[in-house]
This record gives C-alpha cells, structure tokens and sequence, in this order.
C-alpha cells in the first residue's frame, strides 16, 4: 500500500532479520534507499531511507559475507552524516581487517574538519591500538581533538619515528613539563612505561612504574607479572589498561607474556578501554 513508506519497509526488514531471512531482508533495505528520504510525504523518522538504513544494509551485508558492499553502506551513510558515530565503528574494523585502510584514510581526511570529540573518541584509540600512524596523523589535524590528546598524539608519533640508538622517550618525557598537559599526566607516564617494556630496559620501566602508581595501584601486580614474580591474577581494567599501552607501543614480548599469564581472565581484545 505504501512501497516508498521507509519507515515500514525497514521495520519489515527487521521482522524477516529476525527470522534469519538476510536475502530478503536487504532486499527491502535496497527499496527503502532507492526511495529515500520520505519524510515529506510521510511522518519518517530520522535518517530513515539515507544514513540510518544505509548503516542497516551494511550489517545485513556483512552477514552475508558481502564484505564491499557493507563498505559502500557504511561509507554512503558517512557521506550522509559525517559524524556518524555508530557508521564509523562498523566501518573501521572492516576496513582494517580487509584491507581498506587507504579508503579510511582519505574517507577521514575528507570528513576530518567534522568529526566530534565522541567519534574521535573512539577513532583515534582505535588508529592507536591498531598502529596505523598514517591515519593517526590525519586524525590528529581533526580542530574538535582536545588540545592535551593532540598534544600526546603527535608526540607518540614523533616517537615512533624515531631512529634507532636515539632516545625514543624524549618527546614524550618533554611533555612532562608542558602545563597544557597536566590533566593527562598519568597517560603519558603509562606511554613511557610502556616503551621503556619495549626497549627491554627494566631499570627505566621500573622508574616510571613508581611515578604512576599513585594514579593506577594495580599495575604493581602487573608489573609482577611481566617479571614472572606473581600468580596472582590482576583486575580487569589494570590488565587491560597495560595491555592496550603495549599494543599501542608495539611492545610484543611484553604483551604476549601479559596474555599468556592472563588466559583464564575475562579479558576480551574486543573491550580495550579507550584513553
């Protein structure tokens, strides 16, 4: 009665999912874009017939195997609302994982000047977790990123690009004694620490360690761990909060011997907090 009503021909989309019926369903997620938006004719709600049922198809898509049409989903809802937050956190893990991150790279310098600090929120951890520093240096351009997370960014870039034999530290210790960090002092001690792993220099990690266990306790016992002096098992958000400052570092062994002290724990890779 209504063939062009999104509203409806989403909502069955979302019966005949429920039902397992994937083919179908995005068959009437496709009718619902090429109708589009409708809310003149009819009472739609938001973002019904562009970016919301964009980000449906994508998932159907995805469950599907169809992997690059999921992509053009979630890139078309982008383009139709660039800080849409839920788009970009289906986008990216498809991205990384099938080879795309040249097209999220120039996707996010084109969207880069919109992005709000929540999606920012969870790209730039995710540009960190997954060592991607081209796209973190597009990223770090973004005018809502805090100041004092800019700062930290660029600073661990310059670290990474460091030569070897240089002091790999020193832009990161330099923020030490920057005022327009202070609020975020405890992150950049739990960098250093993890570089220090990273390097393999216990005297150094060790001093930075004592800096900030006033600001995370529990890391003592991570530390125990890393220096297989301890059984007892740490509290989720301290291992998962070392374990993403590893990864974010590259400090292999250190990670691998975290997780292998860790495997009867709840940890999940899938819920690394964010900074």
């Amino acid at each position: 009665m209504f063939p062009d009503f999104t509203d409806l021909l989403e909502g069955y989309a979302a019966f005949l999912l429920e039902q397992g019926q994937h083919s179908q369903a995005r068959h009437f997620l496709q009718q619902a874009l090429k109708s589009g938006d409708t809310a003149h004719p009819y009472p739609s709600s938001s973002g019904s017939g562009t970016y919301r049922t964009e980000l449906v198809a994508g998932k159907v898509c995805e469950k599907l195997f169809l992997y690059p049409n999921a992509w053009k989903h979630y890139e078309a809802a982008i383009q139709f609302k660039p800080d849409y937050t839920d788009a970009w956190k289906q986008l990216v893990p498809l991205s990384l994982l099938s080879g795309e991150r040249l097209s999220l790279i120039a996707l996010t310098c084109y969207h880069v000047h919109a992005l709000s600090p929540m999606t920012l929120g969870y790209l730039v951890p995710a540009a960190l977790n997954a060592r991607e520093f081209e796209w973190l240096t597009t990223l770090s351009f973004a005018p809502q990123l805090p100041l004092a997370v800019q700062t930290i960014v660029q600073a661990l870039l310059a670290c990474a690009q460091q030569q070897e034999g240089e002091n790999t530290l020193a832009p990161l210790e330099q923020l030490l004694h920057n005022p327009s960090v202070l609020s975020e002092r405890s992150s950049i001690l739990g960098y250093l620490w993890a570089l220090s792993c990273r390097a393999g220099d216990t005297e150094s990690a060790m001093k930075w360690l004592v800096s900030i266990l006033p600001y995370r306790p529990g890391m003592l016992t991570i530390h125990h761990i890393l220096t297989s002096r301890s059984d007892i098992k740490p509290a989720l958000p301290d291992l998962s909060y070392a374990m993403q400052l590893l990864l974010q570092v590259g400090a292999w062994d250190s990670v691998l011997s975290l997780y292998r002290q860790s495997e009867d724990s709840s940890f999940q890779w899938c819920k690394l907090p964010q900074p």
